[in-house]
């Protein structure tokens, strides 16, 4: 593309800033190029399983996946129990 004003503006001027900035309309998402696709969901809220921040599902003591309301049932005790095992230290392994 050609200047067709230069030298006749200042270096703060818009029109020569714009013109030297070469970025292509498909490096801009937009609604009519649907080639990013929409974020979706988290489904674990749907799917009745509870997770942590990590987003791993808690476990029974069997190793299957707890239910929504079983844990909502034992949340006081299930916390308590993550809180004292993130609290206490490591123990020494012996060589």
């Amino acid at each position: 593309m050609k200047k067709t004003h230069f030298g006749q503006h200042g270096d703060d001027c818009f029109g020569c800033k714009i013109q030297s900035i070469q970025i292509s309309p498909y490096a801009t998402p937009s609604r009519l190029r649907p080639h990013i696709a929409p974020r979706q969901p988290e489904p674990s809220w749907e799917r009745g399983i509870p997770t942590d921040s990590r987003g791993m599902p808690f476990l029974k003591k069997d190793g299957t996946p707890m239910g929504q309301k079983e844990y909502s049932e034992n949340r006081r005790l299930i916390d308590a129990h993550r809180r004292r095992l993130h609290n206490e230290p490591a123990q020494p392994t012996g060589s």
